[in-house]
């Protein structure tokens, strides 16, 4: 089996913006993990990160208009532990507006807490083309 520092050490190497997230049996939720790659796109200090709030990190990142998809979505997910698999827009601070791709898997844990293991991609060019394509 590998090491998870080992595993840590390969994951912080690669572009890919991975997390993990813990939801508790108490409807707390945090994050466990976040690579640097995500950190850095979602724009975050080091004391949010560190702290693993998930409101701070994502939540308050989500444009206002895809918050009601986007809890319904995980809601889905988590009711029927199955993939989370979402598209929708960011806001950040300097960066502005962006679309992401979420996508995770949930495991249930020991006393009813659920992990999701998973990774955001960037898709605004993705989107941009598109709707440049519906404009001609």
């Amino acid at each position: 089996m590998i090491e998870s520092t080992i595993v840590k050490r390969i994951i912080k190497e690669l572009s890919e913006m991975y997390f993990q997230f813990t939801l508790s049996s108490d409807e707390s939720n945090s994050f466990n993990y976040l690579s640097d790659a995500l950190i850095g796109f979602l724009e975050l200090s080091n004391e949010i990160s560190k702290k693993g709030d998930f409101d701070s990190i994502l939540i308050s990142k989500v444009a206002p208009n895809f918050l009601p998809q986007f809890n319904s979505s995980l809601n889905d997910s988590i009711k029927n532990l199955s993939q989370w698999k979402l598209e929708f827009e960011i806001i950040l601070p300097s960066k502005g507006s962006k679309w992401v791709k979420i996508l995770a898997v949930p495991k249930t844990l020991e006393l009813g807490s659920v992990v999701y293991i998973g990774k955001i991609e960037d898709i605004t060019t993705q989107k941009f083309n598109e709707q440049n394509l519906q404009v001609f």
